[in-house]
């Protein structure tokens, strides 16, 4: 019981701080999609880069944090592994990141909105937005499924990968 409780650890912390670096992702996104949408009226290829730009930003985040962080303990390790560096590891953690940030914003809204409904009688656009805009408890319900279901992804990944 104790081994299992400490495998679901891994996942969880991961989860949870892809979920830190996807708050930072929408706050980024906040600022730059009026700057954007701006663009796009005068310079409709360049605000297409821009979108792709900030479409991937999270994996270029993530690879980098990964390969500084893998860095700094290779550092403090004392005796040398022989292991390649963290360079394409590194692009993986980023890919998957990204991933596992879409797919759980994608899965944990249906759930969400399997858990609460839009109302039957409004089945209008107004309706979704209400039920997705109004955030009492269903914050936490949202955070907590996302984190889930972005937990299950880590350790679908880490047992397919045998760690």
């Amino acid at each position: 019981m104790k081994h299992a409780a400490r495998s679901l650890l891994s996942p969880l912390l991961s989860a949870g701080l892809l979920y830190l670096v996807m708050i930072g992702f929408n706050v980024l996104a906040a600022a730059v999609v009026p700057w954007l949408l701006e663009l796009g009226e005068s310079a409709p290829r360049l605000a297409a880069l821009g979108w792709l730009g900030l479409f991937c930003s999270p994996i270029a985040f993530v690879a980098i944090v990964y390969r500084a962080a893998h860095g700094v303990m290779d550092h403090l390790d004392a005796g040398d592994t022989g292991r390649p560096g963290p360079g394409m590891a590194s692009l993986w953690a980023g890919l998957f990141a990204w991933f596992a940030m879409f797919f759980a914003s994608l899965a944990s809204t249906f759930l969400f909105l399997a858990i609460f409904p839009p109302p039957v009688d409004e089945r209008s656009f107004a309706a979704l937005a209400h039920v997705v805009l109004d955030v009492r408890l269903e914050l936490g319900v949202h955070v907590a499924l996302w984190v889930g279901v972005a937990a299950l992804l880590y350790h679908v990944e880490k047992r397919a990968r045998g760690s």
